[in-house]
């Protein structure tokens, strides 16, 4: 698919967006993964240092 000025295939910057944002997200799914297990594991250890 060409790009919309019907100039052909698209330029590096056009096919670099996709993978940055593909890139970005990735590591935003990551810090969200180790977020939510380090909430796990910190309601785990509540009961273990209220007793």
């Amino acid at each position: 698919m060409g790009r919309i000025d019907g100039s052909g295939a698209p330029d590096a910057a056009a096919m670099a967006a996709p993978e940055r944002e593909r890139d970005r997200l990735t590591e935003w799914v990551d810090v969200l993964t180790r977020n939510r297990d380090a909430i796990g594991d910190y309601l785990a250890e509540l009961p273990k240092r209220a007793a």
